[in-house]
């Protein structure tokens, strides 16, 4: 797997995987792989998507202050602060 594991790569991976799938000589066994890869490829985004969405609306709580005192957020939800040091909790 890549090392850029961002959102673009994501979307680079499932659109390339959609290329794959309109390949018209696919037949058999070979499209069953292909649509067994697809499920997998799908299900693995979805829940990269729900992460992102999770840790972006942590970001936004803790920006808008809800985060502001210790133990304000789950320690589960801390992302970190804005110098990308890690929230710890003693």
């Amino acid at each position: 797997m890549a090392s850029d594991n961002t959102l673009q790569t994501l979307n680079d991976k499932l659109f390339a995987q959609l290329d794959r799938l309109d390949n018209r000589n696919l037949s058999g066994d070979s499209l069953k792989e292909e649509l067994e890869r697809t499920d997998a490829i799908i299900d693995l985004g979805k829940t990269i998507i729900s992460n992102a969405d999770l840790m972006l609306r942590a970001a936004v709580a803790r920006d808008e202050k809800l985060g502001s005192y210790q133990g304000a957020l789950p320690k589960v939800l801390q992302s970190g602060d804005n110098n990308g040091k890690k929230n710890v909790q003693r």
